[in-house]
């Protein structure tokens, strides 16, 4: 059975933190934390993709599968005004924080909102200990007054599911007893 890893309000692992300031960097947990806080975020004056919030977990303890291997994600989306989005994962070697990358999701505003089901193929190396999940956005072209985008976290919605399983569910071989 795969391992979900849910967006989380908070930032404590900050070994290869991404964002500076660090008010976009946040932790993923592996238990669904059952009720839900917004991650707004304003994309006003940005006309390129830019990185705004990122959610990570250290793996290293759960056996990931190395290798390319696909991921299945979900995000709910609660607000997006004239703007775009658009997400990806990393596998993060945190000796010298280098990051290998899936490819991009991408949710142009006229997708609406809602919960954004999708799955990205990503090469998780040996010494990858840190699973990442990010989002970028950018304004509409001409765009004017609000532009923001809205996540919902510490919810059931918003995870990434690893092609692992769970930390100590792995099933090891049984000896038969013959009577």
């Amino acid at each position: 059975m795969p391992t979900k890893y849910y967006a989380y309000n908070v930032n404590v692992q900050t070994t290869c933190d991404d964002l500076s300031p660090q008010d976009g960097d946040h932790d993923m947990i592996d238990t669904a934390p059952g009720s839900a806080t917004s991650h707004n975020s304003n994309v006003s004056g940005l006309t390129s993709y830019t990185l705004l919030r990122c959610y990570k977990d250290d793996v290293s303890g759960d056996t990931p599968l190395t290798g390319s291997q696909t991921y299945n994600i979900s995000v709910d989306v609660t607000v997006l005004t004239k703007c775009d989005i658009r997400f990806r994962i990393a596998a993060v070697d945190t000796t010298g924080c280098a990051r290998t990358y899936s490819g991009y999701q991408e949710y142009l505003v006229a997708t609406g909102t809602g919960i954004k089901t999708f799955s990205l193929t990503l090469n998780f190396g040996a010494g990858d200990e840190h699973l990442e999940l990010q989002m970028e956005g950018r304004q509409e072209s001409g765009a004017h007054g609000t532009r923001e985008v809205t996540i919902s976290v510490d919810d059931n919605d918003t995870w990434v599911e690893a092609p692992w399983p769970v930390a100590g569910t792995t099933s090891k071989p049984r000896a038969i007893l013959h009577g």
